[in-house]
């Protein structure tokens, strides 16, 4: 099932003489009387309508439209007590410098703040971006069950100058032709808007409001595949051939992709199921059940990390061996520390130094890396004095050490860090991406990676990552570091009127594809947490009431 997002695109082709911000006297005229004819006027603003407009005269102005738009409420219990408890979250003003009424609750709805604890600066004038971000909260705290992040391509040679908390509002308003630039390609979001500007787009929202929030509504309420009824706040959440470890009542199971308990909830801890088996853990012990739910290898282990080429590391009386999935020792214990087999081998720890390994126990890459891991794209990560590089499966250094970090090869495209700056190699230690222009760059996931550029603010909620494909072209903007899966990423963009972080998950476009899965903004400290990516066709979301649920990827064929 695919879901089509609508935006409008009228706003998008405003003649020119139309444009908010370059109006005659005649046409401003028509829009004061207008604003006089839809109760919206302020008295005196049709004397100097050129004079920017300050943030007391514009809270009263936007407050107007807020009385406006504002729906009328339908009689029930459920509202009542919405109502109550948004009346309890109000928040009390103690300006010192303004009793203007419309100030005071402009600010205890959320839509305006002080620009101190007890200062509110009445007479400061406002930029345009400002003024667009005022407008959308007033927009969104009338209409709070929809979603304000429609957003529109566009082309300003200054877009760079936009703070990243206006970013949001100013796609959304440009979007839905609330404001236009001041000239062909170019915004001015930090220019002053005058008193005949504001009145113009207050005009603009009042008379496409029905329009702007029924285009915005038209957003598909999106349905529980499983419904939430499992413990939330857990990390990694996500379906691994065919079963999801989840937690219920304090205590781990696994559900499969119709929701239904295949192995029961009796463990203190799960993880994905590799190679058949499921690693759980009880009463601070490792062990592992099949897929019929049977403990295979009981939790007797102090430790343990998943199958794969059906060996798993476990640990025993403080040291790490292989078994495999009868629960038999194959691998003695005899090892400080131990990674998973791949390619044959396994990187091992013994006094001091690691080498590799084969399933017989014999020593295949000598014993002499300060550090080492498992295998990825014929490459393993090591390191000797603080520095980083690769080695190939006959143990050949083919990208020497002199890296700081670097990230196991995906898509045979490796990130590496040298002096604070993120570049991207390939398998041969060859630069695709330069150094000293992004200091972040993720792993590579169906063919994108995201990047941040040195000196981009906010990084993680104000758009300053970008998209490149692996050879390390811009393909496209991103919101949020994190990898594609199934076609989506999940990300992040930050509420215009609580400040809160929602959740939304997009295509490599940048198109939301599944707006705010759970309706609910988050915690931007436990983000991680509320969404997943999506794994098999299903991905873990968190509702309001913290309990986790699965939602369906619209981009797959319904089976």
């Amino acid at each position: 099932m695919k879901i089509k997002i609508f935006i409008l695109v009228f706003a998008l082709i405003i003649p020119a003489q139309c444009r908010a911000f370059s109006q005659s006297s005649e046409q401003a005229a028509d829009e004061f009387s207008k604003a006089e004819e839809y109760g919206l006027a302020i008295p005196g603003f049709d004397e100097d309508y050129n004079k920017p407009i300050t943030r007391e005269e514009y809270t009263e102005l936007i407050m107007k439209l807020y009385d406006k738009i504002l729906p009328e409420n339908e009689a029930s219990e459920e509202n009542a007590a919405s109502e109550e408890e948004s009346e309890s979250a109000l928040r009390e003003p103690a300006f010192i410098d303004t009793e203007n009424p419309y100030v005071l609750r402009a600010y205890s709805l959320g839509i305006v703040n002080g620009t101190s604890e007890d200062q509110f600066s009445p007479g400061l004038y406002l930029t345009r971006e400002e003024a667009v971000t005022l407008l959308t909260r007033a927009i969104f705290t009338a209409y709070p069950e929809n979603d304000p992040y429609l957003h529109a391509e566009y082309t300003f040679i200054d877009d760079w100058q936009i703070s990243y908390w206006a970013k949001n509002a100013v796609s959304f308003a440009y979007s839905f032709g609330i404001i236009n630039g001041t000239d062909d390609y170019v915004i001015s979001p930090l220019q002053n808007i005058s008193r005949k500007e504001a009145v113009v787009i207050v005009v603009r929202t009042f008379e496409n409001i029905d329009k702007i929030v029924g285009e915005v509504g038209k957003y598909e309420k999106w349905s529980w595949h499983i419904t939430p009824q499992f413990d939330g706040l857990v990390p990694d959440t996500r379906f691994c051939s065919g079963l999801a470890a989840v937690k219920k009542d304090g205590k781990y199971g696994y559900i499969n992709t119709d929701g239904k308990t295949v192995i029961g909830f009796l463990y203190d801890r799960a993880y994905d199921f590799s190679n058949g088996m499921g690693r759980v853990e009880l009463d601070g012990k490792t062990g592992y059940v099949d897929r019929k739910g049977r403990l295979v290898i009981d939790t007797i282990y102090e430790g343990g990390g998943d199958f794969s080429e059906n060996l798993a590391w476990v640990v025993s009386g403080g040291k790490y061996g292989f078994i495999d999935i009868e629960g038999n020792v194959v691998v003695p214990f005899e090892y400080d520390n131990a990674y998973g087999f791949s390619y044959g081998m396994a990187a091992v720890k013994k006094d001091g130094l690691y080498g590799y390994i084969n399933r017989s126990n014999e020593t295949v890459i000598d014993f002499k890396f300060k550090w080492a891991t498992s295998f990825k794209e014929e490459r393993a990560r090591i390191g000797e004095n603080g520095r980083y590089g690769y080695i190939d499966t006959s143990g050949e250094i083919v990208i020497p050490c002199k890296y700081e970090h670097i990230l196991e090869f995906n898509e045979e495209r490796a990130i590496v860090y040298f002096m604070d700056f993120a570049g991207c190699i390939d398998r041969f230690g060859n630069e695709i991406v330069p150094f000293y222009i992004y200091t972040e760059i993720s792993s590579f996931s169906n063919g994108v990676a995201f990047t941040r550029e040195h000196g981009s603010e906010n990084p993680d909620y104000s758009g300053a990552y970008s998209l490149i494909d692996r050879d390390g072209n811009a393909v496209g903007t991103g919101r949020r570091h994190n990898m594609y899966h199934e076609g989506l990423v999940a990300t992040i963009k930050q509420d215009l009127v609580s400040g809160k972080m929602i959740p939304s998950y997009c295509d490599k476009k940048g198109n939301i594809i599944i707006p705010n899965p759970n309706n609910e903004t988050i915690s931007k400290d436990e983000d991680h947490h509320y969404f997943m990516e999506f794994s098999e066709g299903l991905a873990a979301v968190v509702d309001r009431r913290g309990k986790l649920g699965f939602i369906k990827n619209p981009l797959l064929t319904d089976k």
